[in-house]
């Protein structure tokens, strides 16, 4: 009632909610009623329960700072939206737009409903639902809410009606503050932990399909698996090869038995070789053998009397500030590398192959990309205007492909060392290798 309800009524006319023509205004419940009988609600969704949005009849939503309003509330709104009975279409657009849908039961003309969604961008950055579901960029957008959810961007530089000095004061402000409230860029959100560059992310398509094959033959291979009983259990594959690492698959499933997961990461395992097979080292620890604990989950994916398969992990490390510091470096660009894979000077020595809509492969990640951009360190407080972040990692923040990332890096994998071709004895090294033995054993002067 303080912000939107009162810039609401700045621009409403007074005379469209007129008591004397059956308009009607009270403040104090967040209710009005225009005068052609349509009703307003203003709501403030913090204090709202599901039961008492559940039993709204809407036609219209207007959410205001979105990213604050949690996926609970937004979808039980939208679900609301059409329910008006006595809503109906007027004659003028009828008139104006022939062929107007109509109801297919009742053969009444559909009243239009819209839901706008106004939003800063979040502290999830990715990950958020909103922008998933609104973001041209995301995929969950391509995928499914392209052709019913749109998106428009704009930055407060661009606002005509924003006073110069305000724009001035929160250019002051920190970078971060900046790019997010006035530029309204979405990023991985503040206090991120890793800055994934777009360099690291390789789009699958038909060339990088077959380089990966290729790489596959060359490099060291590696698993990483963090299973989860309630929570997801992710696997990722990664190759190894002259210091470059790659993440070129990814297994990731919940609600579901350990031999569903050993056969699915088995077949999709096929006949590589992997020299490292890693996994959280929770899943090693059992209870006392006095209170009876003689399996664990690693037990259990080794046992193959179930089905014939059975998978050998090995204990990551667990040392949570060693390990991010690994995958920083790993991430970080380097001017005088050359890429592996685009052969241009300038590359870090990370990648992960990202998942396409439009080109279906085996291979490929999607949520190790988004939960290594999402790690974020936990607030402590705001000092003029910059956030300040503890060391710690946000707990809230989903993490099940990230722990395979934190455990590949910190094994440090190297891959093979190129072989040393020995040289044919007629050539000019052999012949070279030939006097340098014959000097050395003082027979040279015999043969010269």
């Amino acid at each position: 009632m303080k912000t939107t309800a009162q810039t609401f009524f700045q621009i409403c006319p007074p005379e469209l909610y007129k008591a004397e023509f059956g308009g009607s205004r009270a403040d104090g419940r967040g209710y009005l009623r225009l005068i052609n009988g349509s009703e307003v609600f203003f709501m403030h969704f913090d204090n709202s329960d599901l039961t008492s949005i559940k039993s709204l009849e809407i036609n219209f939503l207007l959410l205001d700072q979105a990213e604050e309003i949690s996926e609970a509330i937004y979808l039980a709104l939208d679900a609301r939206l059409g329910r008006k009975a006595d809503a109906i279409v007027p004659q003028d657009l009828l008139d104006n737009n022939p062929g107007w849908p109509l109801n297919e039961h009742t053969g009444k003309p559909l009243v239009p409903v819209y839901a706008f969604v106004l939003i800063n961008p979040p502290d999830e950055g990715e990950l958020n639902y909103l922008i998933q579901r609104f973001h041209p960029d995301s995929d969950e957008w391509k995928l499914k809410w392209s052709k019913i959810n749109d998106y428009v961007w704009s930055s407060s530089r661009d606002n005509k009606a924003l006073p110069k000095e305000n724009l001035e004061n929160m250019l002051t402000r920190d970078p971060e503050w900046v790019a997010r409230y006035v530029d309204g860029k979405i990023g991985q959100g503040e206090g991120s932990i890793h800055k994934v560059s777009e360099k690291s992310l390789i789009e699958i398509n038909e060339n990088t399909e077959k380089f990966i094959q290729n790489l596959l033959k060359k490099a060291v291979l590696c698993r990483v698996l963090d299973h989860g009983a309630s929570a997801p259990t992710c696997c990722i594959w990664f190759a190894t090869y002259k210091g470059f690492h790659f993440a070129y698959r990814e297994y990731y499933q919940e609600d579901k038995v350990i031999s569903y997961h050993r056969k699915a990461i088995t077949d999709l395992s096929r006949d590589e070789y992997y020299s490292a097979n890693i996994a959280d080292p929770s899943i090693f620890k059992k209870t006392m053998e006095k209170f009876g604990g003689r399996w664990n989950v690693a037990s259990e994916y080794l046992d193959s009397d179930l089905d014939g398969i059975g998978i050998s992990w090995l204990p990551g490390d667990n040392n949570e500030f060693a390990t991010r510091n690994r995958i920083n470096e790993l991430l970080r660009f380097d001017k005088d590398l050359i890429n592996p894979i685009t052969n241009e000077i300038g590359s870090p020595r990370m990648f992960f192959f990202r998942k396409s809509v439009e080109f279906i492969s085996e291979y490929g990640t999607y949520h190790a990309i988004r939960q290594l951009k999402a790690q974020k360190k936990t607030l402590l407080d705001t000092i003029n205007g910059k956030n300040i972040y503890s060391d710690d990692r946000d707990d809230r923040v989903t993490d099940h492909a990230y722990d395979c990332i934190r455990y590949f890096c910190a094994s440090h994998l190297k891959s093979y060392p190129d072989p040393v071709r020995k040289p044919s004895e007629r050539s000019f090294l052999g012949l070279v290798k030939r006097i340098k033995a014959l000097k050395k054993e003082e027979y040279y002067e015999q043969y010269q």
